[in-house]
């Protein structure tokens, strides 16, 4: 650096700058006894010095990097662009919505885990968990780099030993940890963890409350100067997905006006994993850039019957209006760039007209580009391309979601391996929706309630039990109709009426049960109807045969093991908390109706 003209310095004095410890240690000064064995061996952030920090004193030129291209889902970045870099940073928005059951972005795990305080400073049972999803993990993503990061040096070693015992009792799985010889799977903590990056990271939380309900909120380097930028990078690792680990949820930390930087960087970063929300919502409330964008937007509306978002993203980067998909939860299948103010506001030619479209093309956008001339002066031609951009990406999606489908043998597999290593039987079938029911007349309205319910029997046959509206979904989607009212749902009351009446049906609580049928666990998938994967549409029936089969084949379970196992036979990749708190409800049922005993917090079979 002495000897040059010219110099370029790159680094981010939002994380951790090169640590002097050793030059701590090799210091004449220094004695044993100084050691604080609580600090974990840590040096103060503000302690450290770098070339970046010299550089930026000498009052050297500086600019910010703003693209960011690591995250492939926004909410990876979210807290931290928020927190650290002012919103700054272009974060490119995914075509999936955080909510989206795609193995991509922000998950939180809330363990029912005891911090060990006094003892050994860690969480044994979050530490448990966080073992079986490795194994997990290696079972069935293996193709994806996986890396865990915990926040403090107690729980990495908690979390060390408990993926040591599981990778002795499953030896199958060590090709998994043996193959990725550049990106190998690594334990670390959150003093150690920075420069690694892998697809898939797990986050332990650790601290959290203990034997007595007590929460302390010492949570270790982030009480101190500094911590902030260590939590800046362990949140900040993930390429696909990352997964938090915790005891505790933003709610149960209570700040002060003295509180830590830190210490508020996770109380948001926890709270952002739990409900998704913060200051940078996916859908936001910006208005539209002009009247070109509403013309258009009221035009797809009205004319195909789709719903149309406007100024999807986040973060510097906003896709003019996005086309939500009306089969998979949570996508959108076409973007649309209208050559408003965003475009004519591009620095430059190649960004405006190229750099935007590749880079959202990469993060798996399809986009169509609309011109504001052409629409004014042909709309009927642009809106009839726009149908026929939605066609292509819809069919280009439905493809890939059919080549990339989970086996059955897979799907299957829990997020967990149950403590006698057991793989829980298969006790699932497809969800079967009935097809191919003609209608008597053109108008439902024509009917008597005898031939009305004679349409209901029909699709009971195949899909009893199911819940009132998803029966009304059904039945109206006979004659093509996208809704129906209050009128239309009279209408099959009166025919389920005459289905009481001949003894051939149960109605209890909204839930409608074919009397001949037998009751059978099924698997909603992709490609089941959207209302039959609504938490409160699964009739009690189903759940509380999947939460016998489950238990009887791991033989003792948590609650929350339980509910995962649930939510796995039913189909789903990841557990909503309307979900969560419905199983729990029915174990609550099995226990009150000596079907399921509860002994320790284990469940079994009574």
């Amino acid at each position: 650096m002495a000897r040059c003209k010219q110099i370029v310095v790159v680094g981010d004095d939002k994380q951790l700058p090169p640590t002097n410890f050793f030059s701590k240690i090799t210091s004449h000064d220094f004695r044993d006894d100084e050691v604080d064995e609580t600090d974990d061996g840590i040096v103060k952030a503000h302690e450290l010095e770098s070339i970046l920090s010299l550089c930026k004193a000498r009052g050297m030129n500086d600019t910010l990097l703003r693209w960011h291209y690591r995250s492939k889902h926004h909410s990876l970045i979210a807290v931290s662009n928020q927190r650290y870099y002012e919103n700054r940073l272009y974060v490119v928005p995914s075509p999936w919505q955080s909510h989206a059951e795609t193995g991509l972005g922000l998950k939180l795990h809330l363990v029912s885990g005891v911090y060990d305080r006094a003892a050994t400073r860690a969480n044994s049972l979050e530490a448990r968990e966080v073992a079986r999803a490795v194994i997990a993990h290696a079972l069935r993503n293996d193709k994806q780099t996986l890396g865990v990061a915990a926040f403090s040096m107690a729980q990495q070693r908690a979390i060390q030993d408990e993926v040591e015992i599981l990778r002795r009792k499953n030896p199958e799985f060590e090709a998994f940890f043996a193959q990725n010889l550049y990106e190998p799977f690594f334990v670390k903590n959150l003093e150690n963890v920075q420069g690694d990056e892998r697809d898939v990271i797990f986050l332990s939380v650790g601290y959290g409350k203990d034997a007595q309900g007590r929460l302390s909120m010492n949570f270790g380097p982030l009480n101190r100067e500094g911590g902030e930028r260590r939590l800046n990078v362990l949140i900040s690792r993930a390429r696909k997905r990352c997964e938090v680990f915790s005891s505790i949820t933003d709610q149960d930390m209570e700040l002060m006006p003295t509180s830590s930087e830190g210490m508020k960087g996770l109380k948001q970063f926890l709270h952002y994993a739990r409900t998704g929300k913060m200051d940078l919502p996916q859908r936001t409330n910006r208005p539209m850039d002009s009247p070109f964008e509403e013309a258009v937007k009221r035009a797809l509306e009205s004319r195909y019957g789709w719903k149309v978002i406007p100024q999807v993203g986040q973060a510097g980067f906003f896709i003019d209006l996005a086309v939500v998909d009306p089969e998979r939860r949570g996508r959108y299948v076409l973007g649309i760039e209208c050559d408003g103010v965003a475009y004519h506001s591009s620095p430059s030619a190649r960004e405006r007209d190229r750099l935007r479209q590749t880079i959202l093309e990469g993060q798996g956008w399809k986009i169509h580009r609309l011109w504001g001339v052409d629409f004014f002066r042909r709309p009927e031609q642009e809106l009839a391309k726009i149908k026929a951009a939605y066609d292509r990406a819809l069919e280009e999606l439905t493809e890939a979601g059919r080549m990339t489908a989970v086996k059955p043998e897979e799907e299957r597999t829990a997020f967990y391996v149950p403590r006698q290593q057991e793989q829980v039987q298969d006790f699932t079938i497809p969800y079967e929706v009935a097809t191919g029911i003609l209608v008597p007349a053109p108008d439902p309205y024509q009917l008597y309630a005898a031939q009305f319910s004679e349409l209901a029997h029909q699709i009971l046959k195949v899909e009893s039990p199911m819940h009132f509206d998803e029966l009304s979904t059904r039945l109206r989607e006979l004659w093509g109709w996208k809704k129906a009212g209050g009128k239309f749902k009279n209408l099959v009351a009166d025919g389920l009426n005459v289905l009481v009446a001949d003894q051939l049906i149960r109605v209890e609580e909204g839930f409608i049960s074919l009397l001949e049928k037998p009751v059978q666990v099924r698997k909603r998938d992709e490609y089941a109807p959207p209302g039959t994967r609504k938490p409160y549409a699964i009739p009690p029936e189903e759940l509380d045969l999947a939460l016998l089969h489950s238990t009887k084949a791991a033989r003792f379970l948590t609650r929350d093991e339980a509910a995962k196992e649930v939510s796995v036979a039913l189909g789903f990749k990841s557990m909503s908390g309307e979900l969560r708190a419905i199983i729990f409800g029915r174990i609550n049922q099995l226990l009150a109706d000596s079907k399921l005993k509860e002994s320790e917090g284990k469940l079994s079979l009574s």
